[in-house]
């Protein structure tokens, strides 16, 4: 009976068991013929706990058919269980969860993987899609992007939710370089008080607190909510960075953050006003483009400085202890991972 439900087992859709009471009638005494009691004889063969971890070992296979591997992410997402306050059932669900959806959009995942986002297709970021990065990733960590028909930030995230497992904004630097400035922009720029705020650019060779002599090409950002707790666990912190490292082209520098809920809501003003400022320059003719670009560079100079100025929260640390070496200590000190508290 098994082998006759191998296919249904065998895939990503979801199911409830895994193993298969027989359902020739032949051999069982009447009393085993009700309803009642072939639910409750499938709970010996194959009970809850013992299903979830079969289904997850199969994901495991099929997930391996593509050469995907998320059996790590089962080692590092446990560390963050009594953050969510999970138990395990619950922690297995997730993982059955994550690795369906996974499989179940392994198609558009893995054609799309390098597929753009046009920018000017919307007037507000927060509506604009996802690329091809952005989704596989999400996908990998179990975080959404888009809810509600848009993007997701920090007033649609509910800490108070078990099931919350974060969100993040990526951005190329590319799209952060000034257009071709006029004499008569310039002129005009300056009667404003209207500076250009440019990203960190090194001018010596000794130079270490920039990001090189071209912070813009083959350069980004991506920033995450810090404040959540799924997030508060350092150990899974570290396995994500490495994840994301790991999705993003060798050939781009990648600048993670681990922001506030403050800073994240600075961040995504900022964005949002910088993005219609963008579009309505891209949609103005020869009598607004002047105006549009003197907009578009006031708007850009208020997202530069904000993104400049965001700074990874450390987990708050105490000191204990040489004996106290207990996995369930999470205010261990981790060298440029914790501080000791403001003074």
């Amino acid at each position: 009976t098994d082998l006759h439900q191998l296919k249904r087992t065998l895939s990503w859709n979801e199911i409830d068991q895994t193993l298969y009471t027989s359902q020739s009638i032949e051999w069982r005494r009447k009393y085993l013929l009700t309803k009642t009691v072939d639910a409750e004889w499938q709970q010996v063969i194959e009970g809850r706990d013992r299903f979830l971890e079969k289904r997850n070992a199969s994901l495991d296979y099929l997930l391996s058919r593509f050469a995907e591997d998320l059996r790590e992410m089962d080692n590092y997402f446990y560390l963050s269980t009594d953050n969510v306050k999970i138990n395990r059932r619950e922690y297995f669900e997730f993982l059955i969860d994550l690795k369906q959806r996974f499989l179940t959009n392994y198609i558009s995942i893995s054609a799309n993987r390098g597929a753009a986002v046009n920018n000017y297709e919307n007037l507000s970021y927060i509506n604009t899609t996802v690329s091809g990065y952005e989704d596989r990733i999400s996908n990998l960590i179990g975080c959404t992007l888009i809810e509600n028909g848009k993007r997701k930030t920090a007033s649609d995230v509910d800490i108070t939710n078990k099931e919350e497992r974060g969100y993040f904004h990526f951005l190329e630097h590319l799209m952060l370089r000034i257009p071709l400035l006029s004499n008569e922009t310039i002129i005009q720029l300056q009667a404003n008080g209207i500076n250009t705020e440019l990203l960190s650019i090194c001018g010596d060779d000794d130079c270490t607190a920039c990001e090189g002599e071209d912070p813009y090409s083959f350069t980004a950002s991506l920033v995450l909510p810090a404040w959540l707790p799924v997030y508060a666990d350092v150990h899974y912190r570290d396995f994500v960075e490495k994840l994301i490292r790991r999705e993003t082209p060798a050939g781009v520098l990648l600048r993670i953050c681990w922001i506030d809920e403050v800073s994240m809501k600075d961040y995504e003003e900022k964005i949002e006003l910088w993005w219609k400022a963008r579009f309505e320059l891209y949609q103005s003719d020869a009598q607004t483009y002047q105006a549009s670009l003197l907009t578009y560079i006031e708007r850009q100079n208020q997202f530069v400085i904000t993104l400049k100025s965001l700074r990874s929260e450390y987990f708050k640390a105490t000191l204990h202890g040489c004996d106290d070496e207990g996995e369930e200590n999470n205010t261990r000190i981790f060298l440029d991972r914790t501080f000791l508290g403001k003074p």
